[in-house]
């Protein structure tokens, strides 16, 4: 049974006080008795999950991902590699989100230490430890807000998953609360040297540039394949943002589609995917999702079925107090955190088998069926777990 997840945060408002120490003798049933009890003080403030970035994206979705938390689902052993190109001059973008810790409550918590001593029966001597909590008369007012000035590369980590904390010591977390996520800088030799020491399920690339170089993505599966660090059948899955040009990526001629292709993040990736390359003896567009935007400012899949059946869509538009967030580069995380959770909840699936499930179960958008504008349709968490 799945182990329900705490949504609060305590935080100790002062040094245990008021230790208190009390002893009692029973000669008639040579029983001494001591009972020490510590009193502390904290604030419990509970998390409030529709003031996320992914809650306030889509309305409902931080009760969604509260449900899978609930059931244990919170991407706990899942390893994402959060991939973009870093310079030490990169721009910073502050964010502000009000209210992430709301109904701050005043405990007051205390511990007891009860010891019973048997004179004559040393075998039934006995310790306990007892704990209670009550609320004490005095309450605050003040609801913690999350706070700093962070990267593009930084912004995507903190959709997909784990916990960010703020200089005040405001936590916020991501879709994927107990994902382990690690920031790679795209330098192809560090890069690939890197992802192949560390077995990653999903490589997120919200690159804020266009990939330079060709070939960089059969470069890097080779050396993972070969790495000997993988699983069978556990190679990870790409997850790149498909670009915000505005432009309809897939058309019937060749030019078209290579035109096309050079406006998606990592386009080296599709075309790879799109080639008839294998590893583990499935076809290497399993180990591809291209997210593009469930409207607005996004590219298109097109007419190309390949890029069609690899092409899902997610929100685009992360409202927050000092303005909003946009771009496919918060919706390939917004996905990586979903796929995070649904491979906590059935962790024997292959990353790529996770990426074919939410495909699966993407909720149908636009015209029936697959389509040239939303592909496979927008993801949602709640079908993927509980496919049908």
């Amino acid at each position: 049974m799945a182990e329900t997840q705490q949504l609060y945060t305590d935080t100790q408002i002062d040094a245990p006080f008021n230790s208190l120490a009390l002893s009692f003798h029973y000669p008639s049933i040579e029983l001494a008795m001591t009972v020490d009890i510590e009193f502390s003080r904290m604030f419990r403030t509970q998390v409030d999950l529709d003031r996320t970035l992914f809650g306030r994206a889509m309305s409902g979705m931080g009760q969604t991902v509260r449900q899978a938390w609930s059931q244990g689902y919170t991407g706990q052993n899942v390893n994402i590699a959060i991939v973009d190109f870093i310079k030490p001059t990169a721009p910073k973008f502050s964010l502000t989100l009000s209210n992430v810790n709301r109904n701050p409550q005043a405990l007051t918590h205390a511990h007891y230490t009860v010891e019973y001593i048997y004179e004559n029966t040393p075998q039934l001597n006995r310790t306990l430890e007892l704990t209670s909590e009550a609320n004490t008369p005095w309450r605050v007012t003040n609801n913690r807000t999350f706070s700093g000035n962070f990267t593009h590369w930084e912004f995507a980590a903190i959709l997909a998953g784990g916990r960010h904390v703020d200089a005040d010591g405001t936590v916020l977390y991501g879709i994927a609360k107990d994902a382990n996520i690690t920031l790679l800088h795209y330098n192809q030799p560090s890069y690939v040297n890197e992802v192949s020491r560390k077995p990653f399920d999903f490589i997120n690339a919200s690159l804020s540039l266009t990939i330079p170089d060709g070939g960089a993505m059969e470069t890097v599966y080779t050396t993972i394949d070969n790495s000997g660090i993988y699983p069978d059948g556990h190679l990870p899955v790409y997850i790149t943002a498909g670009g915000n040009t505005y432009y309809t990526i897939g058309t019937p001629t060749y030019s078209g589609l290579e035109q096309g292709l050079h406006s998606i993040a990592d386009y080296h990736a599709v075309t790879m995917a799109m080639s008839d390359n294998t590893y583990d003896d499935r076809p290497l567009s399993d180990y591809l999702l291209i997210v593009g935007a469930d409207h607005g400012i996004t590219n298109r899949p097109g007419e190309v079925v390949e890029l069609q059946r690899r092409w899902i869509v997610a929100p685009y538009q992360f409202p927050h107090d000092g303005g909003t967030l946009q771009g496919t580069s918060f919706s390939a995380p917004f996905v990586t955190g979903i796929a995070s959770v649904v491979k906590s909840k059935f962790p024997t699936l292959a990353p790529a088998d996770v990426a074919n499930l939410l495909l699966e179960t993407a909720r149908d958008v636009g015209a029936p069926g697959m389509d040239a504008i939303y592909g496979r349709g927008m993801v949602d968490l709640a079908n993927a777990l509980s496919p049908q």
